[in-house]
């Protein structure tokens, strides 16, 4: 009884891992964020998060202060699916002073 409660539970697990891998999304707000203060190390950071999209393309929404400003710029990142579980920045757009939240 214990090697088929043990089979059972490895084949669950199996499964589990095999839908994990082939679902794709897009990359999280932490790669973005990673991503931004790579080209902008001089900035802060306040927000960021996906808003429209689709399963092939995401558009990310960073707002961020300069340093010395504080004032809230926006600008929106767009990743595109590359396939083979790869995602890839395609367009950036900075939309200049933040409306309010």
């Amino acid at each position: 009884m214990r090697g088929i409660c043990t089979w059972r539970a490895n084949c669950v697990a199996a499964l589990l891992v095999c839908i994990t891998a082939s679902c794709s999304g897009p990359p999280s707000d932490d790669v973005v964020r990673a991503d931004f203060l790579r080209e902008h190390p001089d900035v802060t950071v306040e927000f960021v998060g996906v808003g429209e999209g689709d399963g092939s393309a995401a558009y990310f929404h960073i707002r961020y202060k300069k340093s010395g400003d504080d004032t809230v710029y926006e600008d929106v990142w767009q990743y595109l699916d590359a396939g083979e579980k790869q995602w890839r920045l395609n367009h950036k757009e900075a939309l200049g002073k933040a409306r309010r939240w």
